[in-house]
């Protein structure tokens, strides 16, 4: 009998520039591709799309940083992203932030929510 293990998102990790900052409860991603249709003249449908670029938005929700090395999200720019779950890894680039919103207690963590605009994205196995 084979048993088969189904993969949870229970440790997703963070790693900015190759170097792991930290954990994520959860993130979400929208992706957008321009398109445009193109007309022939005296045609009253359009006879092709042409797909234009595509760009990523991905929201990290509840980002708690490592201790130490720790990235600076307000300095950078142009920066690649890694969503390391336990089957995969999701490798964004091209990045910058878009928004960022800090929660601190006195005597916990803090917690961020960080959304960031790339231009590329790859699936590693």
């Amino acid at each position: 009998m084979n048993t088969y293990q189904i993969p949870t998102s229970r440790e997703i990790s963070v790693t900015i520039n190759g170097v792991r900052q930290g954990v994520v409860q959860g993130y979400t991603l929208h992706a957008q591709k321009e398109s445009r249709s193109l007309e022939a003249f005296g045609s009253s449908l359009p006879v092709a799309t042409v797909t234009g670029r595509e760009q990523y938005t991905i929201t990290l929700k509840r980002l708690l940083l490592a201790q130490q090395p720790q990235e600076d999200f307000f300095d950078l720019e142009d920066f690649t992203l890694s969503i390391v779950k336990p089957e995969c890894q999701i490798v964004f680039s091209g990045c910058q932030w878009q928004s960022i919103d800090q929660s601190c207690t006195v005597g916990e963590n803090c917690l961020e929510t960080v959304t960031v605009v790339a231009q590329r994205r790859m699936v590693l196995e």
